[in-house]
Protein backbone atom coordinates (compact mmCIF):
# COMPACT_ATOMS: atom_id res chain seq x y z
CA UNK A 1 0.00 0.00 0.00
CA UNK A 2 2.84 2.35 0.89
CA UNK A 3 4.55 1.56 -2.42
CA UNK A 4 1.37 2.39 -4.34
CA UNK A 5 0.93 5.63 -2.40
CA UNK A 6 4.56 6.58 -3.02
CA UNK A 7 4.25 5.82 -6.72
CA UNK A 8 1.04 7.84 -6.99
CA UNK A 9 2.60 10.79 -5.18
CA UNK A 10 5.62 10.64 -7.47
CA UNK A 11 3.39 10.62 -10.56
CA UNK A 12 1.50 13.66 -9.27
CA UNK A 13 4.80 15.46 -8.61
CA UNK A 14 6.20 14.60 -12.07
CA UNK A 15 3.05 15.85 -13.80
CA UNK A 16 3.05 19.07 -11.78
CA UNK A 17 6.73 19.75 -12.51
CA UNK A 18 6.16 19.16 -16.22
CA UNK A 19 3.12 21.46 -16.20
CA UNK A 20 5.07 24.24 -14.47
CA UNK A 21 8.01 23.91 -16.87
CA UNK A 22 5.66 24.19 -19.85
CA UNK A 23 3.95 27.23 -18.31
CA UNK A 24 7.32 28.84 -17.50
CA UNK A 25 8.16 29.24 -21.17
CA UNK A 26 11.43 27.27 -21.20
CA UNK A 27 12.22 25.72 -24.61
CA UNK A 28 10.86 22.19 -24.98
CA UNK A 29 14.31 20.57 -25.01
CA UNK A 30 14.74 21.71 -21.39
CA UNK A 31 11.66 19.89 -20.07
CA UNK A 32 14.15 17.16 -19.16
CA UNK A 33 17.29 18.38 -17.32
CA UNK A 34 20.31 18.66 -19.62
CA UNK A 35 23.57 16.86 -18.84
CA UNK A 36 26.38 19.39 -18.53
CA UNK A 37 30.10 18.62 -18.54
CA UNK A 38 32.07 20.38 -15.83
CA UNK A 39 34.47 22.75 -17.61
CA UNK A 40 37.88 22.95 -15.96
CA UNK A 41 38.49 26.58 -16.88
CA UNK A 42 35.28 27.53 -15.08
CA UNK A 43 35.76 25.26 -12.06
CA UNK A 44 35.11 27.95 -9.45
CA UNK A 45 31.96 29.16 -11.21
CA UNK A 46 30.66 25.60 -11.41
CA UNK A 47 31.24 25.14 -7.69
CA UNK A 48 29.38 28.38 -6.97
CA UNK A 49 26.46 27.47 -9.24
CA UNK A 50 26.18 23.96 -7.83
CA UNK A 51 26.04 25.40 -4.31
CA UNK A 52 23.38 27.88 -5.47
CA UNK A 53 21.42 25.04 -7.10
CA UNK A 54 21.59 22.87 -3.98
CA UNK A 55 20.19 25.76 -1.91
CA UNK A 56 18.01 27.27 -4.63
CA UNK A 57 14.83 27.61 -2.56
CA UNK A 58 16.61 29.75 0.02
CA UNK A 59 18.53 31.66 -2.66
CA UNK A 60 15.30 32.59 -4.42
CA UNK A 61 13.57 33.39 -1.14
CA UNK A 62 16.45 35.75 -0.25
CA UNK A 63 16.46 37.51 -3.63
CA UNK A 64 19.95 36.40 -4.73
CA UNK A 65 20.17 37.65 -8.32
CA UNK A 66 22.72 36.37 -10.85
CA UNK A 67 24.21 37.67 -14.10
CA UNK A 68 25.81 34.83 -16.09
CA UNK A 69 27.95 36.41 -18.78
CA UNK A 70 30.52 35.54 -21.43
CA UNK A 71 31.45 36.93 -24.85
CA UNK A 72 31.68 33.31 -26.00
CA UNK A 73 28.46 31.65 -27.17
CA UNK A 74 27.58 28.04 -26.46
CA UNK A 75 29.43 27.56 -23.17
CA UNK A 76 26.52 26.87 -20.85
CA UNK A 77 25.09 30.23 -19.74
CA UNK A 78 21.49 29.56 -20.74
CA UNK A 79 21.72 25.89 -19.76
CA UNK A 80 22.84 26.83 -16.26
CA UNK A 81 20.17 29.51 -15.84
CA UNK A 82 17.47 27.04 -16.86
CA UNK A 83 19.04 24.35 -14.68
CA UNK A 84 18.52 26.59 -11.66
CA UNK A 85 14.94 27.32 -12.74
CA UNK A 86 14.26 23.59 -13.20
CA UNK A 87 15.54 22.79 -9.72
CA UNK A 88 13.51 25.57 -8.12
CA UNK A 89 10.34 24.40 -9.84
CA UNK A 90 11.04 20.77 -8.88
CA UNK A 91 11.55 21.62 -5.22
CA UNK A 92 8.52 23.89 -4.88
CA UNK A 93 6.03 22.23 -7.25
CA UNK A 94 3.77 20.95 -4.48
CA UNK A 95 4.26 23.61 -1.82
CA UNK A 96 0.71 24.92 -2.17
CA UNK A 97 1.70 28.40 -3.38
CA UNK A 98 -0.61 29.29 -6.28
CA UNK A 99 1.64 32.06 -7.65
CA UNK A 100 3.98 31.59 -10.60
CA UNK A 101 7.09 29.64 -9.60
CA UNK A 102 9.26 30.68 -12.48
CA UNK A 103 9.21 32.29 -15.91
CA UNK A 104 11.77 32.11 -18.72
CA UNK A 105 11.91 34.74 -21.45
CA UNK A 106 14.34 35.86 -24.14
CA UNK A 107 15.11 39.57 -23.82
CA UNK A 108 14.53 40.41 -27.49
CA UNK A 109 11.08 38.76 -27.45
CA UNK A 110 10.17 40.49 -24.21
CA UNK A 111 11.18 43.90 -25.57
CA UNK A 112 9.15 43.30 -28.72
CA UNK A 113 6.08 42.63 -26.60
CA UNK A 114 6.79 45.63 -24.38
CA UNK A 115 7.00 47.90 -27.42
CA UNK A 116 3.92 46.60 -29.20
CA UNK A 117 0.58 46.77 -27.40
CA UNK A 118 -0.90 45.12 -30.49
CA UNK A 119 0.88 41.87 -29.60
CA UNK A 120 -2.12 41.07 -27.40
CA UNK A 121 -5.75 41.63 -28.30
CA UNK A 122 -6.43 43.71 -25.19
CA UNK A 123 -4.42 45.89 -22.81
CA UNK A 124 -5.61 43.62 -19.99
CA UNK A 125 -3.71 40.70 -21.56
CA UNK A 126 -0.60 42.85 -21.87
CA UNK A 127 -0.64 43.89 -18.24
CA UNK A 128 -1.37 40.30 -17.18
CA UNK A 129 1.84 39.35 -19.00
CA UNK A 130 3.80 42.19 -17.42
CA UNK A 131 2.49 41.42 -13.94
CA UNK A 132 3.40 37.76 -14.36
CA UNK A 133 7.01 38.77 -15.08
CA UNK A 134 6.95 41.18 -12.16
CA UNK A 135 5.61 38.78 -9.57
CA UNK A 136 6.92 35.30 -10.38
CA UNK A 137 9.24 33.88 -7.74
CA UNK A 138 12.14 33.32 -10.18
CA UNK A 139 12.52 35.11 -13.49
CA UNK A 140 15.15 34.14 -16.06
CA UNK A 141 15.87 36.76 -18.74
CA UNK A 142 18.07 35.25 -21.44
CA UNK A 143 20.37 37.30 -23.68
CA UNK A 144 20.01 40.76 -22.11
CA UNK A 145 21.35 43.37 -24.49
CA UNK A 146 19.61 41.71 -27.45
CA UNK A 147 16.59 43.23 -29.14
CA UNK A 148 15.47 46.72 -30.05
CA UNK A 149 14.78 49.13 -27.21
CA UNK A 150 12.28 51.94 -27.74
CA UNK A 151 11.25 54.55 -25.15
CA UNK A 152 8.09 52.54 -24.44
CA UNK A 153 9.84 49.16 -24.11
CA UNK A 154 12.59 50.74 -22.00
CA UNK A 155 10.07 52.15 -19.53
CA UNK A 156 8.40 48.74 -19.12
CA UNK A 157 11.78 47.00 -18.81
CA UNK A 158 12.98 49.41 -16.14
CA UNK A 159 9.65 49.19 -14.32
CA UNK A 160 9.93 45.39 -14.33
CA UNK A 161 13.49 45.25 -12.98
CA UNK A 162 12.96 48.06 -10.48
CA UNK A 163 9.84 46.35 -9.11
CA UNK A 164 11.61 43.01 -8.71
CA UNK A 165 14.64 44.57 -7.01
CA UNK A 166 12.51 46.65 -4.64
CA UNK A 167 10.44 43.59 -3.70
CA UNK A 168 13.36 41.20 -3.27
CA UNK A 169 12.32 38.92 -6.14
CA UNK A 170 15.06 36.86 -7.74
CA UNK A 171 16.11 37.36 -11.35
CA UNK A 172 18.78 35.45 -13.28
CA UNK A 173 20.17 37.12 -16.40
CA UNK A 174 22.39 35.77 -19.17
CA UNK A 175 24.27 37.76 -21.79
CA UNK A 176 26.99 37.52 -24.45
CA UNK A 177 27.70 41.24 -24.26
CA UNK A 178 30.44 43.08 -22.40
CA UNK A 179 29.66 45.41 -19.49
CA UNK A 180 30.38 48.38 -21.73
CA UNK A 181 27.99 47.15 -24.42
CA UNK A 182 25.25 46.47 -21.87
CA UNK A 183 25.65 49.98 -20.44
CA UNK A 184 25.48 51.42 -23.94
CA UNK A 185 22.33 49.46 -24.86
CA UNK A 186 20.44 49.63 -21.57
CA UNK A 187 21.73 52.93 -20.20
CA UNK A 188 23.44 53.51 -16.87
CA UNK A 189 20.23 53.55 -14.81
CA UNK A 190 18.96 50.12 -15.91
CA UNK A 191 22.47 48.66 -16.03
CA UNK A 192 22.97 49.66 -12.41
CA UNK A 193 19.69 48.07 -11.28
CA UNK A 194 20.76 44.80 -12.90
CA UNK A 195 24.51 44.56 -12.29
CA UNK A 196 24.75 46.27 -8.93
CA UNK A 197 22.10 44.02 -7.38
CA UNK A 198 23.46 40.69 -8.64
CA UNK A 199 26.44 38.37 -8.41
CA UNK A 200 28.19 38.50 -11.80
CA UNK A 201 29.70 35.24 -13.09
CA UNK A 202 31.80 35.24 -16.28
CA UNK A 203 32.26 31.94 -18.11
CA UNK A 204 35.49 31.48 -20.04
CA UNK A 205 35.05 28.02 -21.55
CA UNK A 206 34.98 27.45 -25.33
CA UNK A 207 31.88 27.10 -27.46
CA UNK A 208 30.71 23.45 -27.43
CA UNK A 209 27.33 23.96 -29.05
CA UNK A 210 26.63 21.11 -31.45
CA UNK A 211 28.91 18.66 -29.66
CA UNK A 212 27.58 15.68 -27.73
CA UNK A 213 28.01 15.30 -23.97
CA UNK A 214 30.48 12.46 -24.59
CA UNK A 215 32.56 14.55 -27.02
CA UNK A 216 32.82 17.45 -24.58
CA UNK A 217 33.66 15.08 -21.73
CA UNK A 218 36.47 13.54 -23.79
CA UNK A 219 37.80 17.00 -24.64
CA UNK A 220 37.83 17.98 -20.94
CA UNK A 221 39.66 14.78 -19.96
CA UNK A 222 42.41 15.58 -22.47
CA UNK A 223 42.73 19.02 -20.83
Amino acid sequence: MNNISSKTANNIWNKKVHQLLVESGVPKKYYVPQKLVRRQVDEQLWNFLEQYRNDVVNKVHNGNNLVITSPIVGNGKTSWAIRLLQRYIAETALDGDLGDKGVFCVCSNMLEIFGDFGYFETSIEFFDYLNRLKNCKLLVIDEIGSGRITPVSYNHFYDLINYRVDNGLTTIYTTNYSDERIQEVLGERLYSRIYHTATVLEFRADNVRGYSYEEVEKFERRG
